[in-house]
């Protein structure tokens, strides 16, 4: 059974724009992981709820890992190299082009929230909140489809 995770995109310090997508299209294809939390636990097939901390705190998208995680994948961005050097290939699923759209990680189970704090890059979550997550990523879409997003960042 795959294993099912949500993961921090961006940093307080390092906000993730609202069009991750645009601004960093590697973000399509590549996740990335701190230096000091290779990711041991994960590999192919696990599927990850993207959460965007820092700015707008939204779950945005799920992907797929389409390999192991591996350790000191190049970049060409020193400083995300320097921060994030470990990365898997994805393949990305249900997402939002705006992040100010997404759902709120409480509304999938408010327990959750508390998983989150500083230096946290990753943590489980079960298959029903897993589920629940996609499920409100996929109405985000719908209502992103029918409205203007308010800036990119």
């Amino acid at each position: 059974m795959p294993g099912r995770y949500v993961k921090m995109i961006g940093a307080s310090d390092l906000p993730l724009p609202n069009d991750p997508f645009i601004q960093i299209p590697g973000l399509k294809t590549l996740v990335r992981f701190p230096r000091d939390q290779f990711p041991r636990e994960m590999e192919t097939g696990d599927e990850l709820l993207y959460y965007a901390v820092g700015g707008y705190k939204k779950l945005f998208a799920q992907v797929r890992l389409a390999e192991d995680p591996r350790r000191d994948v190049p970049t060409s961005d020193s400083e995300v190299f320097r921060r994030w050097p470990h990365g898997a290939a994805i393949e990305l699923g249900p997402h939002l082009d705006y992040v100010e759209f997404g759902p709120d990680l409480w509304d999938v189970n408010p327990r959750l929230m508390d998983e989150i704090h500083q230096g946290v890059s990753h943590f489980p979550i079960n298959q029903r909140d897993f589920d629940l997550g996609v499920r409100l990523i996929q109405r985000a879409k719908l209502v992103q489809a029918s409205r203007c997003p308010t800036s990119s960042r």
